[in-house]
């Protein structure tokens, strides 16, 4: 899968790459570019679409708060990315990162 690179530590000194897209959809949504780089190493990682999603939700709020780290700002972001390549960045307090389930289809009947 092209998204599967995870970032490291050291995301200060070699930030990843943001499109312009991404760029563009951070000013407009409030998000800064700190923000989106401790969601990036916080965040909960899942394969969608042939793309990376990093998230921070109230889970990940929680298990880092028992380590000492204050996430509450980060509720909610979501980074997607591909190839190690920030594509965008939007936040959406609704974590459901299962992905859609598509109705079943009835089987066919022949008689």
């Amino acid at each position: 899968m092209s998204g599967d690179k995870r970032f490291g530590s050291n995301l200060e000194k070699t930030p990843p790459p943001f499109t312009d897209h991404a760029a563009r959809r951070m000013a407009q949504r409030g998000i800064s570019r700190k923000a989106v780089l401790r969601t990036l190493r916080h965040g909960r990682r899942v394969y969608i679409r042939g793309a990376c999603l990093y998230a921070v939700g109230k889970r990940e709020v929680h298990r880092s708060a028992r380590r000492g780290v204050d996430l509450t700002a980060l509720d909610g972001i979501h980074v997607v990315c591909s190839d190690g390549v920030v594509l965008t960045v939007y936040r959406n307090r609704a974590l459901n990162l299962r992905g859609r389930k598509r109705p079943r289809r009835p089987p066919d009947v022949t008689i």
